[in-house]
C-alpha cells in the first residue's frame, strides 16, 4: 500500500492536496495522511482544515472523473490528524484545471509527481 505523509502546519494548499490524491489514484490508491510530517511525526490539522466533512466533496468537484475519498478524523496523543483513503482509479484521473499526476518513488525510496502529459498517457 502506498503512505503518503503531509504537512499541514502552514496550511496544505486545496490544489496540493488534490493533486497529491490525484497521484496516489493514478497508481496503486493508498493512503494519504494530513497533519504528518514526512518522518511520520503528527503535528496536526491547520485550523482552516478541522472540519473534515466537507473533504470528499471538495475533492470530488475538483477531480474528472469524480474521485471518491474516505476521510477518517484520528488523534496521536491529542493531535487530530486526517488518514484520507483513495482507491486506485481504473482510468486516469485528473484535476478539474486539467493536471494528470502520478506517484513514482526515486532510487532512494522517497515519492515524487510525475506528469501525465499528452504523449505520456497515450503510452501509458
Amino acid at each position: 500500500m502506498n503512505v503518503e505523509f503531509k504537512s499541514d502546519r502552514k496550511r496544505l494548499s486545496d490544489d496540493e492536496l488534490v493533486e497529491a490524491l490525484v497521484c496516489l489514484a493514478n497508481t496503486e490508491g493508498g493512503e494519504l495522511w494530513l497533519g504528518v510530517e514526512d518522518d511520520g511525526t503528527p503535528t496536526g490539522l491547520h485550523e482552516a482544515h478541522q472540519n473534515l466533512a466537507g473533504l470528499p466533496g471538495l475533492v470530488a468537484a475538483r477531480t474528472s472523473p469524480s474521485l471518491a475519498v474516505v476521510v477518517s478524523d484520528l488523534a496521536f496523543s491529542g493531535i487530530r490528524v486526517a488518514r484520507i483513503m483513495v482507491p486506485k482509479s481504473s482510468t486516469e484521473v485528473a484535476t478539474t484545471s486539467g493536471v494528470y499526476l502520478r506517484r513514482r518513488l526515486k532510487p532512494d525510496g522517497t515519492a515524487w509527481a510525475q506528469c501525465m502529459c499528452g504523449w505520456r498517457m497515450k503510452h501509458w
